[in-house]
């Protein structure tokens, strides 16, 4: 049930109805494919963190003026 573009799908249809807004996103930092997605539709690496648990995260932005019109 993995890489069937339903994440893509998902990530266009937000991209498009907050068209103009900077995003914001994280995920864990060993998430591969998700950090792949991010960073193929314009998002850049801003930081990572690490939550109470101890799990490494990684945060991604877009910032309004590289969103594709």
């Amino acid at each position: 049930m993995f890489r069937k573009g339903i994440g893509t799908g998902l990530l266009k249809e937000v991209l498009a109805r907050y068209a103009g807004f900077s995003l914001t996103v994280s995920t864990a930092k060993n998430n591969l494919p998700a950090i792949g997605l991010y960073e193929k539709h314009g998002f850049d690496v801003q930081h990572t963190w690490h939550t109470p648990d101890g799990i490494e995260m990684i945060t991604l932005s877009l910032i309004e003026k590289e969103i594709e019109r």
